[in-house]
């Protein structure tokens, strides 16, 4: 194709070419706005998620009462109070984002025994692994450690003392064995010195302190 032929195809199909880019910008243009316009009818919503502990905790949000799960409500920022009964109340601000999920996870020192309170309250302690509080993190770290002894029981072992050889199982227990607290172990033993002597041995030997245990002897 010469010169000449090349600059007539171009005219004869410029027609074409801009038919079609400009369609193209158009249909573009289209969407967009449709795009825009359904979003405004249709926006993300704003949604305040509750996870606090105790479950039985009374919540507000600016006086208005709440219970734990997820609820749409209009962005701003809201006064938080949790209170129950035997816990240490807080309240503090929160901000509620437009168009976002807002998460509070939090929890309430028991009056007596602060975080000991949530070992031995197992449907409580949930949330507290969903937690920022550092607090709530090396708690939460510690009893995991200590319940790894779970992976390790039942077991046998063997311990001597003078004038004697015998058997100890081990296992944890539960509230028909007596016990108070999650981190119960019973020992199937009688209970004296080089029993309670050899438990502590065996313990230690798998990384675990007996101190951290209610130990309830058979």
């Amino acid at each position: 194709m010469n010169v000449r032929g090349l600059l007539d195809w171009c005219v004869s199909h410029f027609k074409a070419v801009m038919i079609f880019v400009w369609g193209s910008v158009a249909v573009m243009i289209i969407a967009i706005a449709t795009f825009a316009v359904t979003d405004n009818i249709h926006p993300t919503k704003t949604i305040v998620d509750l996870n606090i502990t105790p479950v039985a905790a009374n919540i507000t949000l600016n006086g208005q009462p709440y219970k734990n799960g997820t609820y749409e409500i209009e962005p701003g920022t809201y006064s938080l109070k949790i209170e129950a009964e035997g816990f240490v109340a807080k309240e503090y601000d929160i901000e509620v984002k437009a168009n976002r999920t807002t998460s509070v996870n939090d929890y309430l020192l028991n009056s007596e025994n602060g975080l000991q309170y949530y070992m031995d309250n197992p449907s409580d302690m949930t949330t507290l692994y969903a937690s920022n509080d550092e607090d709530a993190k090396n708690f939460v770290s510690a009893f995991e450690r200590k319940y790894a002894l779970y992976y390790n029981t039942p077991f046998d072992y063997k311990y001597g003392y003078a004038g004697h050889h015998g058997w100890m199982k081990v296992d944890f227990g539960d509230a028909s064995d007596g016990c108070r607290t999650r981190l119960c172990i019973v020992v199937d033993d009688v209970d004296s010195p080089e029993s309670r002597e050899a438990l502590s041995k065996a313990l230690s030997d798998r990384g675990f302190d007996v101190g951290d245990y209610e130990v309830i002897y058979e």
